[in-house]
């Protein structure tokens, strides 16, 4: 059978593929499958006569093999990625001389100039509100914030519960640095933004963002998460579990946003274009279209992608003949590499710095607890090992986060930071401070034990904090109450008592 009689839409894809892996590049083959002499070939003939397609370049300027396409558009059968480029940038923290304890660190990422700025706002508000206060210090700021964080490593049902009259939940630490009043005082008039330049919800200045009353828009309900509802945050990580930059997704928008994905990942990558660093993501993010503009960005970039994205090769292998461990590979002309790999299931990769014919190896369980090694392309292991970054920042940030309901949303997001920004600062502390063996729940300690200003490390012995004198009124026992029995205090009237003070006044002895 001829090409030119061949219908190629009624073809099975296994079809279309044995049929184009028969059919030789060499252009001279070509000359004679079209029947043609090399003086009468030209773009139109190929055009006419064989199932494929061509660019509309200039025939005199353009060779012959850049001029045809098959099928498969910018994707070829074979192909080998140009060697990247070494990264040009500079790795590791930049920090100030000088830093020694860790309240230092944790004041690179939240500096003692916005609790200034939160206490003068936290302020305003309260002076609007047109009552009686006390107006909150830098100090008084950092005791509040201390005992929040104080709060994620030791846990209860209730704040007021640290302050309770039963023994078993009152904690003596925290009643001692600051009261309940005062602290639930902060808890409603703690403010970061002044209400008199809020825009109004028709405004094109409009911020969901800003700190509005009643329901809020931006939270999200995602099904496939671990936890259903909540605030989604875009984060960039690197290897430590440094969170570089982040982005709070404020929901739909009245035009629809068809690119997400692409301009998430473009906003969060803008300050290392350049660089030759090398960013992976999942396949929500991944198109090609994105792969290909970053690698013009100077970024190198690599992910899972979804089987129905638009620009994959369109003659594939199918999944139910590849075996485990079997790949498939392409290259395009615009310098991006797609990989099909058989695991448990088949998973396809979108790279524009990996060769797919670089091949890497892997151990899989059989049900019978045995191990076996399979084929693996080498970018399938590189996004293994680097995909995690982001998941370690929040397991290290879960830890002992600030985890308490709120009827103002914007204290969730708040708090978040919060417990981020103390992550931050204990990778930048283990990172520059070799030999270092705090871990991050000794690390949240030093920083709340320098925010209410006692020294980081305490010297040897027990120390024990100065007690306030108990003002709580002495209650009698249940039990006792109705146990009918006297139970009032009583009166001595000897007057060579051992317990009275004076020797000529009776005294009230203990509760009986």
């Amino acid at each position: 059978m001829s090409l030119d009689k061949i219908n190629i839409e009624k073809l099975s894809q296994d079809e279309l593929f044995e049929i184009f892996e028969s059919i030789p590049s060499d252009d001279s083959i070509c000359y004679d499958l079209l029947d043609k002499d090399e003086n009468e070939y030209t773009v139109e003939a190929i055009c006419e006569n064989t199932p494929m397609r061509c660019n509309m370049y200039d025939p005199d300027n353009v060779p012959l093999a850049d001029r045809i396409e098959n099928v498969e558009g910018i994707w070829e059968e074979h192909g080998l990625m140009t060697d990247p480029l070494p990264f040009q940038g500079k790795g590791g923290p930049n920090l100030p001389p000088g830093l020694g304890d860790p309240l230092s660190y944790f004041y690179l990422i939240f500096p003692e100039s916005f609790i200034d700025y939160l206490v003068f706002q936290t302020n305003f508000y309260a002076h609007q509100k047109q009552k009686p206060f006390e107006p909150a210090t830098s100090q008084s700021m950092k005791t509040f914030l201390a005992i929040n964080l104080l709060m994620g490593i030791k846990k209860l049902p209730s704040y007021k519960d640290y302050w309770s009259s039963i023994p078993q939940l009152r904690d003596e630490y925290i009643s001692y640095f600051i009261p309940l009043n005062r602290f639930s005082w902060f808890l409603s008039h703690m403010h970061l933004s002044d209400n008199n330049f809020r825009p109004n919800r028709n405004d094109i200045n409009y911020d969901k963002l800003y700190r509005f009353k009643g329901r809020n828009s931006i939270k999200q309900y995602m099904p496939m998460k671990p936890i259903k509802r909540g605030y989604k945050v875009w984060i960039r990580a690197d290897e430590s579990g440094y969170i570089c930059e982040f982005q709070i997704y404020t929901g739909k928008t009245d035009s629809v946003e068809t690119t997400l994905g692409k301009r998430v990942v473009q906003d969060l990558t803008m300050n290392i274009e350049g660089k030759y660093h090398n960013v992976y993501f999942d396949n929500f993010f991944t198109s090609l279209e994105l792969m290909e503009e970053l690698l013009q960005d100077g970024i190198y970039a690599c992910g899972t992608v979804r089987a129905n994205r638009k620009g994959l090769p369109k003659i594939q292998i199918q999944d139910k003949k590849l075996k485990k461990g079997d790949s498939e590979g392409r290259v395009s002309t615009t310098g991006v590499s797609w990989l099909k790999w058989r695991d448990n299931r088949c998973i396809q990769l979108l790279s524009n710095f990996h060769n797919p014919d670089d091949i890497s190896s892997c151990t899989r369980k059989n049900k019978d607890g045995s191990t076996i090694s399979i084929s693996c392309p080498l970018a399938v292991t590189n996004y293994n090992t680097h995909m995690g970054y982001v998941d370690y920042a929040d397991m290290l940030k879960s830890y002992y986060e600030i985890d308490r309901k709120s009827q103002k949303w914007w204290h969730r997001i708040f708090f978040h930071f919060l417990d981020v920004s103390v992550v931050n600062a204990f990778i930048l502390f283990r990172e520059s401070s070799q030999g270092s063996t705090l871990n991050i729940k000794q690390f949240r300690l030093a920083v709340v034990a320098g925010l209410v200003g006692l020294p980081s490390t305490s010297p040897k012995g027990r120390k024990q904090l100065h007690k306030k004198i108990n003002l709580f009124k002495p209650k009698i026992p249940i039990e006792q109450r109705f146990s009918n029995v006297g139970h009032l205090p009583q009166s001595c009237s000897s007057r060579r008592c051992n317990n009275c003070s004076t020797k000529d006044k009776p005294h009230r002895t203990k509760w009986e």
